[in-house]
């Protein structure tokens, strides 16, 4: 399915939000991820360098979006640093509209961001699949779904994993999503000192 990159060069974009170049949500971006096999790599990176530093983010989901597609494309930091304006859009209050509710969009995208982008999950098959890019700074991701009435235990270590079925009688309350940030200890703690949690400095974020 290819499709045509907007035309013009591939940089950063006037801060004006009214310039007709820049956009609050990525729609090409998203039909890459929720198409994943029909478009070849040169086309997501193209479409990646053009639309990415045009992206203003002012639709929820856009950073959600971002991640997923950056962990597709082998920009781990990136991928990163878009899970974390999810994950925080509403620890932080960052809209100011945290007193009105919650984000749901948010709340969606943060898993999205695991499961379909650093586990790389595929559901389009009779059994799941997975392609784990796990962040750095993460020593382990286990979850478990279900898939066409089935149960899934999925775990991923860096870029190994297995998918392995589940008892079909197993609880609710034991098919837990568990995520381990290796900044949980001491050793990743150590390699981001300017955060207690592991997580990378602001800074370092799009």
């Amino acid at each position: 399915m290819p499709a045509p990159v907007a035309p013009g060069p591939a940089g950063t974009p006037p801060q004006d939000d009214s310039h007709p170049s820049l956009l609050k949500h990525p729609d090409l971006l998203l039909l890459a991820v929720l198409f994943p096999d029909a478009f070849e790599d040169d086309w997501r990176n193209a479409n990646w360098a053009y639309y990415e530093p045009r992206t203003t983010h002012d639709a929820v989901p856009s950073p959600c979006i971002h991640s997923i597609a950056a962990s597709d494309i082998g920009l781990p930091l990136k991928a990163y640093a878009y899970f974390r304006k999810t994950a925080f859009l509403d620890l932080e209050n960052s809209p100011g509209q945290a007193a009105a509710g919650l984000h749901m969009a948010a709340l969606g995208g943060t898993w999205l961001a695991v499961a379909r982008g650093f586990m790389g999950l595929d559901l389009t098959g009779d059994q799941p699949r997975i392609r784990p890019r796990l962040p750095e700074n993460w020593r382990r991701l286990s979850m478990q779904i279900q898939h066409h009435g089935r149960w899934y235990r999925l775990e991923a270590t860096g870029n190994d994993g297995r998918v392995q079925p589940c008892l079909e009688d197993a609880p609710p309350e034991e098919r837990p999503l568990s995520a381990v940030p290796a900044g949980l200890n001491q050793t990743a703690t150590d390699q981001h000192p300017d955060s207690p949690t592991g997580l990378p400095a602001k800074e370092n974020e799009p």
